[in-house]
């Protein structure tokens, strides 16, 4: 039997991000379980193995108090450290590791093809159009929010929070959505969520039955077609146009609605905006079948013209809009807060729904967020990137009609964090976003976002992380994925056999 010191450093790596007493907890364990260490061996004392090992006696003694927890090493008064002499685990021979051939196949649920054709890289950029610059964030700004929560040593900042969000936060965002979009909400109908898509995902589950009828835009928001896809709901894809859904399509495709999804004020991907006559008759449709509306504003941090008309949540008088929306985009990535404004008589089932899921965010981070909109750092942030997005974007429009003619920018370019490019109807846009790929640009081609055959193809082109002296390099990359495209069309929708359908 080789020597403890040499069975343990076989496993440790100084180097790793993995702290090293849960190295060395996870090396014992391995020890104990293949038989290296049998069961009643004595171990050295915390002092003598740290020394033999190079380690503080407190990483060690931090190891073995988990391997105690665990049941692994017993403690006898006055006489050391040993093995479990009742361990369960068989130990007298090496526990053989599976090979990748003898590992069962594993069959998926229905519902998880479209995760699974995500995670293999169709999508990979996906996400790209909704990053934004986090260069320009206020650092010490944010930092200093965060500590003064940490350091209040309020108790209760250390403690899970309400499920619906705090107070504090759950009222800033309501006086900001009243002062910015015009919407009549208060405190007691806001639920505090992890983004956008969470919001959407809770008001499938609860407002809608396997089986129920939704309409989706097509081209749309492929994760919500993956949540009412989980949902066991009947999708209806439904036509946009240069002014975002074509209600009356909708009401032609689908005779029941249960759960409407939109984009009204910024459509995603096409940058179409609802104008008002279509609100109107989309608010008129969901009333006449008691359906749902899902007002997804993903950007509404940055405006568009869409935010001349009014949100569909303020048009609505029966309380059927569930609007949507995040910080993710307006702060960083990282933050992962959104919330969903919903009518008074959900927010505790909404909440309860949240509970049970991931539970609430941090507190001192939902206060830090809430103190950031109140003392004006969050609408002081918005302005200069407004400032630095119109710059981006104007210097990427000009370069794009210069050098890259075969596409052409539409929609409301006057806002977001992204371009919209279409090309001939023919064009194989996957595969141009695989030559922008290969050329170090990340731009999803738009027929991935069809459910049916595409309407349109093109790229979404987001330059919300593009610094200014990375824009002329980002179009000399189109350009040479366009170059080595040549001639090429597509000849089948490659995006049907990502969508399933």
């Amino acid at each position: 039997m080789r020597p403890l010191r040499g069975v343990l450093l076989a496993g440790l790596d100084k180097a790793s991000d993995t702290p090293l007493y849960v190295q060395l907890a996870a090396r014992l364990r391995s020890a104990i379980d293949c038989g290296e260490l049998p069961r009643n061996r004595r171990l050295p004392s915390t002092r003598t193995l740290a020394a033999e090992l190079g380690l503080s006696r407190n990483t060690v003694a931090a190891a073995f108090d988990h391997l105690h927890a665990e049941g692994y090493l017993t403690s006898r008064v006055g006489d050391g450290t040993y093995v479990s002499p009742d361990l369960q685990v068989p130990n007298i021979v090496r526990l053989p590791q599976p090979s990748a051939a003898a590992e069962r196949p594993i069959k998926l649920a229905r519902r998880a093809a479209g995760f699974d054709s995500a995670n293999r890289g169709a999508l990979a950029p996906l996400f790209v159009a909704s990053r934004p610059s986090v260069d320009l964030f206020p650092y010490d700004v944010w930092n200093g929010l965060v500590q003064r929560q940490l350091n209040g040593r309020k108790p209760e900042m250390l403690m899970p929070g309400d499920p619906a969000g705090e107070l504090s936060l759950r009222r800033a965002v309501a006086s900001y959505l009243s002062l910015w979009r015009g919407l009549h909400c208060d405190a007691d109908q806001v639920v505090i969520t992890t983004g956008g898509l969470q919001s959407v995902d809770l008001a499938t589950r609860l407002l809608c039955d396997a089986g129920d009828h939704a309409v989706l835009e097509d081209p749309g928001c492929y994760d919500t077609r993956l949540s009412f896809d989980a949902a066991g709901l009947l999708t209806h894809p439904v036509p946009v146009d240069s002014e975002g859904m074509d209600v009356e399509a909708a009401q032609a495709l689908c005779a029941r609605p249960k759960l409407i999804h939109a984009t009204p004020s910024h459509q995603f991907p096409t940058s179409g905006v609802l104008p008002l006559v279509r609100r109107q008759a989309l608010l008129a449709w969901a009333r006449s079948h008691d359906a749902w509306i899902i007002e997804d504003e993903y950007d509404c941090d940055f405006p568009s013209l869409g935010h001349d008309i009014p949100a569909l949540h303020r048009l609505d008088r029966d309380g059927r809009v569930i609007f949507v929306g995040t910080f993710t985009r307006s702060m960083f990535p990282g933050l992962t807060l959104g919330y969903a404004v919903v009518p008074r008589a959900l927010r505790e089932t909404f909440a309860a729904a949240k509970r049970s899921i991931d539970g609430p965010a941090p507190t001192y981070i939902q206060s830090a967020m809430a103190a950031f909109i109140e003392e004006g750092h969050f609408a002081a942030h918005i302005r200069t990137m407004r400032r630095h997005y119109a710059a981006r974007r104007s210097a990427l429009l000009e370069g794009i009609a210069r050098e890259v003619p075969e596409v052409t920018p539409v929609g409301d370019t006057a806002g977001g964090m992204h371009v919209t490019l279409l090309g001939e109807p023919d064009l194989d846009d996957c595969a141009l976003s695989e030559a922008c790929v290969a050329n170090g640009l990340s731009a999803p081609a738009i027929s991935l976002y069809s459910i049916g055959r595409p309407r349109y193809r093109g790229l979404l082109l987001g330059y919300g992380p593009l610094a200014p002296q990375a824009i002329a390099t980002c179009i000399g990359q189109l350009r040479a994925a366009f170059n080595q495209l040549g001639n090429r069309r597509a000849a089948v929708p490659s995006a049907l056999a990502i969508a399933g359908r």
